[in-house]
């Protein structure tokens, strides 16, 4: 309807409205009686529009969504309505009517007469970069004869979060510990643009990863950005390594792919690894013996190492109350692999009763005491009546004490002199015999208060001596024992020996490293790390290195002596890169070691250089210390000599492990003119008496 019709319209409604009123006054004037008839009751001054209830409608960004609703003029005349829109900020909108309404947004002339209902088109326009959520658009009616007649209605769109970015489902891999897997997902950018995803990995902890991609991504890990065009697809590459000590169970590792364009779009998926129980240890099957009471039985088990590693077994045996049992040790290291034998020796008591008992041997790895294996032997003992038997203390029998070493924790060479003390009561003590493991006895020697004794070989780690004395009666003593710790060549003074490892390379593929050598210096043997001879511009460039396995004994112990002598920076004050520098380490080669762990440690910081006469508590394998000097540029050369240094290292993280110990001397260069072995500023380390002993 146009303006000429609603005006006339309104025009002839006025005209009706008086001629009724002239018409009821004459009627009253004429004396002619009506009767009161109840009027519906109208909103005020007559005038009143409705609206249709409001709908709800959910839709993604970028998407067109249509609310349709009637409105009615519910007055006593015909009415013009003022129809208004207010959409959520930043949407456009249309607003159409039938009948059709005039002017245009962001308002709307809608004409319609009494009781007439019309129709109401609401078009709205979704933004491609809303946010996800609820938005709500209000629709007003308003009479524009009476301008209190209004009627209000809201409609709500539900955005949901659009989607950017689509990987593949996440799968199952069931495997053992030490393994590597690999997960390959597709990642497509199911988006409308050109886009960019940020790649992150949240791995179970402890556990390495690397994550490629095809097309090449940049950056590195821990995350990767990897750009791909509107409906383009991905390959990426998720590949993990389960430790070696990781206990069963399943494990979670989450890839998540975050658009840059908008980062609420993340698409997340997660690979499950099931790591399987490892079998760590085996022993041969139990058998059963019959003996008489007051026997002596022995059981002989074969153990192996079924690991990945060398590892140290804890035997222990729970026979029949009151019955006393030895074993041929207590605890035994083995290589991945390796075989040995126990022997379990069990006396039966005399008043034992006639029957079957049993004795459970057990076997507990260090690297995984949930890892442990169990036997059962058997005795079936025969039954007999016994009488009392009144017995006298004869043979009188010694007792002694046993001193490694003067009492040292430590020792650097197999052959050692052995302290021996005893006494007996009504006897003298007439011999003594000496054993490794408590089971293989040497033949019976006349007793003296010392004896030179060889230790068992095998790696640096925890030996013990076993003594028994006998007197001239026969009486025999129950074995006594002392331990020391056996660190291969300690000292040097005997050259490097059979356990010292070697090696040098160069720097970012330059150089050829630097040497290692045992030199005379203050009068005794000492590593040298690097050399002391060469001028600037012809020094080598790489590094240099020695280290040594260790059975690490429980609460382990360390020390060591080093001296550093430098005139270059470990590190340049401006550029933040590395120079030269002494390093330690625990289970992490000297060309595995990265800048950051660096940082971490405190190697750019001259306070936390050099440590000396304090003790350092690693939790786990990486760097240890740094040692070396800090210098501006402008200040070198600058000659610089640490001093000797000591430093105790707690090795209780490691205890029960075999540990590699490396300690390096580095010599970096970043210039090609200096490349080749033509570095300047010389660095070298003395090293001395390593020594590892249990604490307390």
């Amino acid at each position: 309807m146009n303006h000429r019709t609603s005006y006339w319209h309104l025009a002839l409604a006025a005209i009706l409205s008086l001629a009724v009123t002239a018409l009821f006054l004459s009627l009253l004037s004429l004396g002619v009686h009506t009767q009161a008839v109840a009027a519906p009751a109208l909103p005020a001054q007559g005038y009143g529009v409705q609206l249709s209830p409001g709908s709800t409608i959910t839709t993604g960004p970028g998407t067109v969504v249509t609310f349709t609703h009637t409105i009615t003029n519910v007055g006593q005349l015909t009415d013009t309505f003022l129809l208004e829109v207010d959409p959520p900020a930043g949407w456009e909108y249309a607003l159409g009517s039938d009948p059709q309404g005039t002017l245009g947004l962001p308002s709307l002339l809608l004409s319609l007469g009494r009781g007439q209902t019309g129709t109401l088109v609401l078009t709205l326009t979704v933004p491609l970069n809303q946010p996800p959520g609820s938005h709500t658009v209000v629709l007003t009616a308003t009479s524009q004869s009476a301008q209190g007649a209004t009627a209000i209605v809201s409609d709500t769109v539900v955005v949901n979060p659009i989607e950017r970015v689509q990987l593949s489902p996440g799968s199952t891999i069931t495997t053992d510990p030490g393994t590597v897997v690999t997960f390959t997902h597709t990642i497509t950018n199911v988006g409308q643009l050109t886009d960019t995803f940020l790649l992150e990995v949240d791995p179970p902890a402890g556990w390495e990863y690397a994550l490629g991609s095809d097309p090449q991504g940049t950056l590195g890990l821990p995350s990767l950005l990897l750009s791909l065009g509107r409906g383009q697809t991905g390959t990426l590459v998720l590949t993990l390594t389960v430790p070696f000590n990781q206990r069963p169970g399943s494990y979670t590792a989450v890839l998540t792919a975050t658009p840059q364009s908008d980062q609420g779009a993340t698409a997340i998926v997660s690979d499950t690894v099931v790591v399987n129980p490892i079998e760590r240890v085996r022993l041969s099957p139990g058998t059963t013996k019959r003996v008489d009471p007051g026997a002596v039985v022995t059981f002989t088990h074969l153990i192996t190492n079924v690991g990945q590693l060398t590892d140290t077994f804890t035997l222990a045996a729970a026979p029949p109350a009151q019955w006393q049992w030895s074993l041929n040790t207590l605890t035994l290291t083995l290589r991945d692999g390796q075989t040995g034998t126990l022997l379990l020796t069990l006396t039966v008591p005399h008043n034992a009763r006639g029957g079957f008992h049993t004795l459970i041997l057990t076997a507990t790895p260090f690297s995984d005491p949930d890892a442990s294996r169990a036997v059962t032997d058997t005795v079936h003992v025969t039954s007999y009546i016994y009488l009392p038997l009144v017995m006298r203390n004869y043979p009188p029998v010694p007792a002694g004490t046993i001193t490694i070493e003067s009492g040292k924790p430590t020792v650097y060479r197999a052959n050692v002199t052995l302290t021996l003390s005893a006494t007996i009561t009504g006897d003298q003590v007439a011999y003594m015999t000496f054993s490794n493991d408590g089971q293989n006895w040497s033949a019976w020697d006349n007793y003296a208060t010392t004896k030179s004794w060889d230790l068992v070989g095998g790696i640096s780690g925890l030996r013990t001596v076993y003594a028994r004395f006998k007197g001239s009666k026969g009486g025999i003593s129950t074995p006594v024992y002392d331990t020391v710790y056996l660190a291969w060549d300690g000292d040097f003074e005997q050259g490097w020996g059979t356990y010292w490892s070697r090696g040098q390379g160069g720097f970012s593929g330059h150089g050829t490293g630097l040497p290692q050598s045992i030199v005379q210096f203050e009068g005794s043997n000492r590593v040298l790390l690097g050399t002391t001879t060469g001028g600037d511009g012809a020094l080598p460039v790489g590094y240099g290195y020695i280290s040594q396995q260790y059975q690490v004994p429980a609460n382990g112990r360390l020390s060591f002596k080093y001296r550093v002598h430098s005139r270059d920076t470990i590190v340049g004050t401006t550029i933040g890169l590395y120079y030269d520098s002494f390093e330690f380490s625990i289970n992490r080669a000297p060309w595995e070691i990265t800048d950051a762990e660096r940082n971490a440690r405190g190697c750019n910081e001259q306070n936390r250089l050099n440590p000396h006469q304090t003790t350092l508590t690693p939790q786990g394998a990486g760097l240890v210390f740094c040692g070396g000097q800090v210098v501006a540029a402008q200040n070198l050369p600058r000659e610089w000599d640490s001093g000797w240094r000591t430093v105790t290292v707690d090795l209780g993280a490691f205890s029960g492990t075999t540990t590699t110990l490396y300690m390096a001397v580095w010599s970096r260069e970043y210039q090609p003119a200096f490349y080749n072995n033509q570095a300047y500023y010389n660095t070298y380390t003395y090293v001395d008496d390593v020594e590892l002993w249990q604490g307390p």
